[in-house]
């Protein structure tokens, strides 16, 4: 994300975010999302860090799986940004 000023809107700008923060897993969420949901999911609005986790794929698809992440958004569930 270029503007930090700027809150993120978007599960990819969010992703953005949640990778220059230093969240481990931001990487590999993008490259699941694309893998999984196509390029174009990135584009999709997420109000939130969580709603962009829980909306980038579906987690029991992933190679990870639905405990991974859904651990991944129980530790972002609360964040306020």
């Amino acid at each position: 994300m270029k503007n930090t000023n700027k809150k993120p809107k978007t599960i990819g700008e969010w992703l953005d975010w949640a990778e220059e923060q230093g969240y481990e897993w931001a990487k590999e969420a993008r490259e699941e999302t694309v893998r999984l949901s196509g390029e174009r999911r990135l584009d999709g609005f997420a109000g939130t860090l969580f709603h962009a986790v829980y909306r980038m794929f579906g987690w029991h698809e992933s190679i990870k799986g639905i405990d991974h992440w859904d651990e991944v958004a129980k530790s972002v569930e609360f964040l306020h940004v």
